[in-house]
Parts: C-alpha cells; structure tokens; sequence
C-alpha cells in the first residue's frame, strides 16, 4: 500500500533543493560584467552551491528509487506529466552543476574549485574544446530549470485548490489541514532565496579563477 506522504527525509530534501534552486538561479542572473572582487565572490558562491545541489541531488535521486511513494494524485495523462517533469528536474539537478564543471575545468585559467573554503574540488581531465558546448548546455538547462520550478509550482496548487486534491498536505512539513498557511510560507521562503541570491555579497571561500 502506497504512503499517504513522502517520507521525512524525502520532503526536507525537496524543499531544501528549492530553496538551493532559487537561490542559484537567481545569483546565476547577476553573474554578468567586468571581473570585479565582488563578482569574482558571487561566482565562488556559484560554484560551491553548484557542488551542494549535485551531491544533495544524488541522495534525493537514491531515496526517490530505493523509498515508497504516495500513489499520484491524478492517472492517466496527468501523472505522466508530473512523472516526466520530476524526472526533468533531477536530469537538471544533475546536468547543471555538471556542467558547471565541465566548465571551470576547461577554461583559459585552471585551479580546484573551493568547496566552502573546506576542501577543494580538482578539475576534470577535458579538452579546451567542451567549454563552447558546455556553457551552451549549462544556460540551456538553468532556462529550463526556471520553466519547470513554474510548472510545478502551478501543478501543485491546481491539484490542492482547483482539485481539491490534497497535494501539499503530502508534501509540505506540518502541513496536515494547514495547506493554505503552509503554502504562503513555502513561497515567502522561495522568494526569500530568491532575494538573498541576487543580492549576497559574501567574503570568498577560497582561490577563484576565471570562467573564460
């Protein structure tokens, strides 16, 4: 018999990579302009949380194959879509941070990527030649990241109020017959993220080099 909820470690993964996403992607939108101390920071940041969202995307992959699920909210065509864009998601989740690395170890200067200024993160043995293609793939999938945190949001509260299915209380902590609370609160802290990443401007972890 199928759960009524996700387990605990499934939904404190889940909203953590939300809240990691929308903060990456919105500290990616400021990441344009001359090299100056405080954008070289910003791409420290960038790089470490990349390395973050990779290793705690791994585990969340782990437990969504190895743990029981609550069965879909709705069959058919609709569970087909949630399915693929939740399978989108861990493709990105995965592909970016990827990606990413590809892309600093490919660049015109070379070092280890400071994980938190706690240990640092060797380059992989590429060729010159991926940088191109791997910053293309690299955009190309924080676009899509952006199109389907939209699209699950959305889904999400189409089943909880336009259904009536109760899709958050499956999800959100503590949020049995709290759905509409708990909800506000989840998307004040996305926009929280969201407002930190574009505006943070911490000390660097560790030695930055360029991304070119």
């Amino acid at each position: 018999m199928s759960p009524s909820r996700y387990s605990a470690a499934a939904i404190t993964l889940h909203w953590l990579l939300a809240l990691l996403l929308a903060f990456q992607i919105s500290l990616g939108w400021t990441l344009e302009g001359a090299r100056t101390p405080e954008l070289i920071e910003r791409f420290a940041v960038h790089k470490a949380m990349g390395f973050t969202i990779l290793a705690l995307s791994l585990i969340r992959l782990a437990i969504r194959v190895m743990s029981p699920r609550p069965a879909p909210i709705e069959p058919g065509w609709t569970a087909r879509l949630a399915s693929g864009v939740h399978w989108l998601f861990y493709v990105i989740l995965i592909g970016t941070p990827l990606t990413g690395w590809i892309l600093v170890s490919t660049g015109k200067k070379i070092a280890d990527t400071s994980f938190w200024g706690v240990f640092g993160i060797p380059p992989l043995p590429l060729g010159r030649a991926l940088h191109a293609p791997a910053e293309q793939a690299h955009g190309l999938l924080a676009f899509m990241a952006v199109i389907l945190f939209v699209l699950h949001i959305a889904g999400a509260l189409r089943h909880q109020w336009l259904l009536g299915k109760p899709e958050l209380q499956r999800m959100i902590p503590f949020a049995r017959g709290k759905a509409v609370i708990s909800a506000i609160g989840a998307i004040a802290l996305i926009f929280v993220a969201l407002t930190i990443g574009k505006t943070v401007s911490p000390n660097p972890p560790g030695p930055v080099e360029s991304q070119d």
